[in-house]
């Protein structure tokens, strides 16, 4: 009986890079990045190992890629949205729901990528341009929609986004603690008497 041979199509390399990520995409998702060798992807691929070594000298830095795309896609859904909205209350709320549907549809996807060391790396000047960009995007909405200072706009953005190192250096000096304090205070307490205006019995 003679073999069958299965041709291998011929794919741009853009499309072939996302081919291969999306399989080890795959792989990671139901049996973990140990399973996503090199050797497997390309097999589940279609392809041969060495066409895979073309695009990506070693696992690392495929993961690298697949945790880079992965992330950015999130971000442009976000960013869609954020743009998209035609108030503040409707920023807030759309972007509120694409963190939380990532939280549950892709966080333990992300958190087994970001696991990987040098993935980890990789990301850390990706992550902290992000930050900035989404501080300044989001003081800037709250001074268009909001009677209050750019500087008390930006010290509420980093207390509502998690207070970070470098936040600690470059603007929360010990001078400025005390304005943080007030500022994290009146958010608190307003969002709490927002609450049971709304809801209290």
């Amino acid at each position: 009986m003679q073999t069958k041979v299965t041709k291998r199509r011929r794919l741009s390399p853009e499309k072939r890079i996302d081919e291969l990520l999306d399989t080890a995409c795959s792989i990671i998702k139901s049996e973990g990045v140990a399973a996503a060798t090199m050797q497997r992807i390309a097999q589940d691929s279609g392809v041969s190992k060495g066409l895979i070594y073309a695009y990506f000298s070693n696992q690392n830095e495929l993961l690298q890629a697949l945790m880079i795309r992965e992330h950015k896609r999130f971000q442009a859904i976000r960013n869609r949205d954020a743009q998209d909205a035609t108030s503040f209350d409707d920023m807030v709320r759309a972007t509120q729901l694409d963190s939380w549907d990532y939280a549950l549809n892709h966080r333990p996807f992300r958190d087994r990528l970001m696991a990987v060391p040098a993935v980890a790396e990789a990301m850390k000047d990706l992550l902290l341009k992000e930050r900035r960009d989404t501080v300044k995007f989001l003081s800037k909405k709250m001074v268009e929609n909001f009677n209050i200072p750019r500087a008390v706009a930006k010290l509420a953005v980093i207390q509502l986004t998690g207070i970070k190192n470098e936040d600690i250096k470059v603007h929360l000096s010990p001078a400025k603690m005390k304005e943080v304090e007030d500022i994290w205070s009146i958010m608190v307490n307003g969002a709490f008497q927002a609450l049971e205006k709304k809801y209290g019995k």
